[in-house]
């Protein structure tokens, strides 16, 4: 990693946010967005450009949602795009 930013927002809803913006050395920037409500619902919504890095996510994407289940949290939607539009 060469560089990193976290930041927490709570709505009003008591849904929570993360975003997380990392640039990676090897793979370029990554956008993470976890968005937690109903006290364990969770949906992820990951973006990078990198073809590389989307195919290591989708692979191991069955292994998130087992870690997530395994620690009581139920992952909703987990959504990987392109960082930038077209």
């Amino acid at each position: 990693m060469q560089e990193g930013d976290v930041t927490i927002k709570q709505a009003k809803d008591d849904k929570f946010y993360c975003d997380i913006d990392l640039k990676l050395k090897d793979y370029g920037e990554l956008k993470l967005r976890l968005s937690l409500y109903d006290k364990n619902q969770l949906d992820i919504q990951i973006n990078s450009d990198n073809e590389e890095f989307k195919d290591i996510i989708k692979e191991n994407i069955p292994t998130l949602r087992k870690a997530l289940t395994d620690a009581q949290i139920t992952p909703r939607q987990i959504h990987l795009s392109n960082k930038t539009k077209a």
